[in-house]
């Protein structure tokens, strides 16, 4: 088979296509954004830009929520706590009043919302009410560039939250959307539908822009519905539907989708076909997950490629020898038949990558290039 370039691949094993070899990609290792700025990430990055196969994510409009949120003034503001924490509020002025969020975060860590947009009856009445503007227009020159630095080494992907997720996420909290969904259900429609319509708009906008040019929408946090927090038929309603029609809508420009989901995937894992998306990301295999990756090959292999399913933690810690038996079963029980890209589950947590870590992903690298299929 001719060699492929990391952009004709990558649409390869998502479209169910043969590929010249094993698709590698750990999770937002991006050598053009480079978001991990210590010397100590230099040496993974160069070895991604190397072996693999890195996507490069693009956010057009600067900020993840602004799509919500139309041409709003953003607003943000944050201090440090005496406990060391830092917190941070995002404010938005909108046509309609304001509205914001607010975050939390020791330094090194993943930040955790403290402060959802809707936390009184009188937030989701104003919310429905409001006028939130129009949603803001890409500069198509910003995109095109990211796409001229992609070339053939790399694919632009749009990241974008999941219309039920951005809900779930932003609005309302996971635990708060699960009591709604026995108490409120129809006042979640009322929050899902306006941010679909929005979500439609956004990515619509950044597919038009980069004509002609093919990208991959990545359609995240719809974990943030799936079980246990709220039931499998929940689910369905919440996200087939919506994160289907926006599915449908990338494949009419001739671009691809990746829904990213964690947690118990076995009673969603046809909802999340049923999507019609071209990836999963991961597949959530034991035991974080209720799934083995055989047994999501069987049930899903033919309808959308996973890509998966290295458990980040065992990145950080496993020992190197049984890392890389994880590995080779891992590529051995998701290659058969194709539509498979070997990843991690997550992106790094630490700000500093030690030298443990960095050989588990020089191993997992090696293992990825040296499969023949």
């Amino acid at each position: 088979m001719i060699i492929m370039t990391i952009n004709e691949r990558i649409r390869a094993v998502l479209a169910g296509k043969p590929v010249d070899r094993l698709p590698i990609r750990p999770h937002r290792i991006d050598p053009l954004k480079k978001q991990y700025t210590h010397p100590s990430y230099d040496r993974l990055v160069e070895l991604v830009k190397e072996k693999c196969d890195p996507i490069h994510e693009i956010a057009p409009y600067g900020a993840a929520t602004v799509w919500m949120f139309g041409k709003a003034q953003m607003e943000s503001a944050s201090f440090r706590d005496e406990s060391g924490i830092d917190r941070t509020t995002v404010k938005f002025n909108t046509p309609g009043g304001p509205f914001s969020y607010e975050y939390a975060c020791r330094p090194g860590n993943m930040s955790a919302k403290t402060k959802r947009v809707i936390e009184t009856d009188a937030d989701f009445e104003r919310w429905v009410n409001a006028d939130i503007g129009p949603v803001a227009e890409p500069d198509p020159e910003v995109i095109q560039t990211e796409i001229r630095r992609c070339g053939q080494d790399s694919i632009v992907m749009l990241p974008v939250a999941s219309p039920a997720g951005a809900v779930a996420d932003y609005m309302l909290g996971s635990e708060e959307m699960a009591i709604w969904s026995i108490t409120r259900p129809e006042d979640i429609f009322a929050l899902v539908e306006p941010i679909f319509k929005r979500t439609m708009r956004y990515i619509e906008q950044v597919l038009e822009a980069a004509k002609p040019h093919p990208i991959i929408v990545w359609l995240g946090e719809c974990e943030m519905v799936a079980p246990p927090l709220l039931s499998p038929e929940w689910f369905r309603r919440l996200v087939v539907p919506y994160d289907g029609e926006i599915i449908k809508m990338v494949h009419a420009f001739g671009s691809q989708a990746i829904v990213h989901c964690h947690g118990k995937q076995k009673q969603i894992l046809d909802h999340l076909a049923d999507t019609g998306t071209d990836g999963l990301h991961p597949l959530e295999t034991l035991p974080i997950g209720d799934i083995t990756l055989r047994e999501g090959k069987e049930r899903i292999g033919d309808r959308m490629t996973i890509i998966g399913t290295v458990q980040y933690d065992d990145i950080a810690r496993a020992p190197h020898d049984k890392f890389r038996k994880i590995v080779e079963e891992v590529v051995a029980e998701g290659t058969p038949r194709g539509r498979f890209i070997l990843s991690t589950t997550a992106s790094p947590y630490e700000s500093v990558l030690t030298d443990h870590m960095f050989e588990n992903y020089r191993t997992l690298i090696e293992i990825g290039r040296g499969w023949k299929g």
